[in-house]
C-alpha cells in the first residue's frame, strides 16, 4: 500500500475551539471537515470549548441535549433571546454567560463596565431550574461585566431560588484572583484608570459581606 492509498483511507479527528469573534467550535469542526471530505478523506467532527464561546453548544452536542430559547437582560438591561441547554433528561443544564452577559451583545462606544450586569445569566439559570435542572454548569468567559456575579444572585434570589436548592458548577479558561478580575478584564470592557479603582472597591465590598471570601482565591 502507497502512501497515497494510507492517508485516503485515514479517519481525521477534527477537534477545534472556536475562532473568537468568528466562527464557534461546530462552525469551524463543519468547514475544515468538508474540506477533508472533499479530498476524500473520512472526517470526525468532535468541536470543543474550554469554557468561553460556544461551550454550551458543544456540551449539548455532545451530550445529545436540549437547546431552549428564554428572554433575559443583556449586559445592559435590555431584552436578548438567549439560548441554554438541558443534559441528561433535564436534570442538569448549561448556561454559557456570553449568550446573556457577553461583550458581544454591547457596542464598543456602548461599553460600561461599570453598569454591566450579569443580571441576565442569573435569568438564564432561572429558566434552566424553572425546566427542572437541578445541576446548572455556567461557562463564563467572554461576558461584559465586572459585578462579582451580583446581577445573577439577584435574579436567582427574585426567582426563590435558595442556594441550597440548585448546584452550580462554573467553568473557565482562566485562573484570575477575584480583586485582580478590575485590573486584568476591565479594560477590555470598557474600563478606565478611574472606573477599574471603582470596580475593585465594589467586588471588595462584596467579597466582605458574602459569607466566606472569595479573595485571594484563583
Amino acid at each position: 500500500m502507497n502512501a497515497g492509498s494510507s492517508l485516503a483511507a485515514a479517519a481525521v479527528l477534527v477537534a477545534p475551539d472556536d475562532f473568537k469573534g468568528t466562527l464557534h467550535a461546530a462552525e469551524v469542526a463543519s468547514a475544515v471537515a468538508s474540506g477533508l471530505r472533499a479530498g476524500g478523506l473520512d472526517a470526525e467532527e468532535l468541536p470543543v470549548a474550554d469554557g468561553g464561546g460556544g461551550t454550551m453548544d458543544v456540551l449539548v452536542r455532545a451530550r445529545d441535549g436540549e437547546r431552549r430559547v428564554a428572554t433575559v437582560a443583556d449586559p445592559l438591561g435590555r431584552p436578548v433571546e438567549a439560548a441554554y441547554g438541558l443534559l441528561d433528561d433535564g436534570e442538569v443544564g448549561v448556561v454559557e454567560m456570553a449568550l446573556a452577559s457577553g461583550l458581544w451583545r454591547v457596542a464598543e462606544d456602548e461599553r460600561d463596565a461599570w453598569a454591566a450586569t450579569t443580571r441576565g445569566t442569573g435569568e438564564l439559570i432561572v429558566a434552566a431550574a424553572q425546566a427542572g435542572a437541578r445541576t446548572v454548569i455556567v461557562a463564563v468567559g467572554g461576558s461584559a461585566t465586572t459585578d462579582g456575579g451580583a446581577g445573577a444572585l439577584a435574579a436567582l434570589e427574585e426567582a426563590g431560588i435558595e442556594p441550597d436548592g440548585l448546584a452550580l458548577e462554573v467553568v473557565c479558561d482562566v485562573r484570575t484572583a477575584w480583586e485582580d478580575a478590575p485590573r486584568v478584564f476591565g479594560p477590555q470592557k470598557g474600563a478606565d484608570a478611574g472606573t477599574i479603582a471603582r470596580l475593585e472597591r465594589r467586588l471588595d465590598e462584596l467579597a466582605a459581606a458574602a459569607p466566606r471570601d472569595p479573595r485571594r482565591v484563583a
